[in-house]
């Protein structure tokens, strides 16, 4: 892969193959600089579809350049109907990193019809219900989980880079250090359209039922 390490519950770094029905349940971590982390995939160039990640725990401690994710840790394939029911967990990792409740870098792949019901938590970093960081496409998802911490926290997506958010939901409470919103943290340019959020949203910065900062 691109990065340092890529570690997956099921398969480490996927070069352009596809991943199809896949459930893994139990816990994966790494502490390396520089790393992507899934609950399912590590890094993924290809397809991962129908594929969950259940009531574990995804995590990351002290490691800076990481990007973590309930299934997919870097995306720049294609993920669908995807699902995250355990905990994602970031921390001390600093700027540069993201944390997504199904993929933590969205990174000009495609994320979609998935969710993610499990807690996401992030410190320092880009933290989603769904995608910590995108600069592709997310659309047709939706978050339920909780969403604490990072410097952009958003129900959905975190941070957005010129890319496009639609038809995505936000039902979950969000909380963010610094830049928060129910449905994009933050979005630098972009599209976000046909979204919404219920939940609760609350930061220390600039918080918006849907975008928290718009710039």
């Amino acid at each position: 892969g691109s990065l340092l390490s890529s570690v997956g519950g099921v398969v480490g770094y996927n070069n352009g193959g596809p991943i199809e029905n896949c459930t893994f349940e139990g816990s994966v971590s790494n502490s390396d600089r520089g790393n992507a982390v899934g609950g399912v995939v590590g890094e993924n160039s290809g397809t991962v579809k129908n594929c969950t990640f259940k009531d574990g725990n995804v995590s990351v401690s002290g490691s800076p350049l990481s990007y973590v994710g309930g299934v997919v840790g870097e995306n720049s394939g294609t993920v669908k109907n995807c699902s995250n029911t355990g905990m994602v967990s970031v921390s001390g990792i600093g700027m540069g990193g993201s944390a997504g409740g199904v993929v933590g870098q969205n990174a000009n792949g495609i994320v979609e019809s998935c969710y993610n019901t499990g807690t996401v938590t992030g410190t320092g970093t880009s933290a989603g219900g769904v995608v910590g960081e995108n600069s592709g496409t997310v659309e047709n998802c939706y978050n339920t989980g909780k969403v604490n911490g990072g410097d952009y926290a958003g129900g959905v997506v975190g941070k957005n880079n010129s890319s496009t958010v639609e038809n995505c939901s936000n039902t979950g409470t969000v909380s963010g250090s610094n830049n928060a919103g129910g449905v994009v943290g933050e979005k630098e340019s972009g599209t976000v359209e046909n979204c919404y959020n219920t939940g609760k949203v609350s930061g220390e910065g600039s918080v918006g039922g849907v975008v928290g900062e718009n710039s």
